[in-house]
């Protein structure tokens, strides 16, 4: 879950304070691949979460200098999906346009064929 030098490793994480918007304060048990467990004091229940995607939108560390680099880890990571969206939106632009020039290809290959027909001496 490298996204650069400075990115937070996802193992780092236990036992690091959290609040979620809706779940209140709770700390991470465990962490595995991109999934963090998290216990939530108030709800005395544990809850699961996308790592780094959750901190988007529902959860805070509490720890400021981890929540600056979650959410500098997000920037880049969003950043990366809207590059890779442009570049597949150029490619559908190629491929749409390649396949109009191969459509006008046919047509101008069907027209000279019938003019090539028609220039043709008929038989008797």
């Amino acid at each position: 879950m490298n996204f650069h030098d400075n990115s937070i490793i996802i193992d780092d994480l236990l036992n690091e304070e959290v609040t979620h918007i809706k779940f209140g304060n709770g700390v991470i048990l465990s962490t595995e691949n991109r999934i963090i467990r998290i216990q939530f004091h108030d709800l005395n229940q544990q809850k699961t979460f996308i790592y780094p995607d959750a901190f988007e939108r529902f959860l805070k560390f509490q720890n400021p200098a981890l929540d600056k680099k979650v959410k500098q880890e997000l920037k880049i990571k969003n950043a990366q999906i809207a590059l890779e969206m442009e570049k597949d939106r150029i490619e559908a632009d190629r491929r749409e346009k390649e396949w109009q020039a191969s459509i006008e290809r046919k047509k101008l290959e069907n027209k000279a064929k019938k003019e090539s027909a028609n220039k043709k001496p008929k038989k008797k």
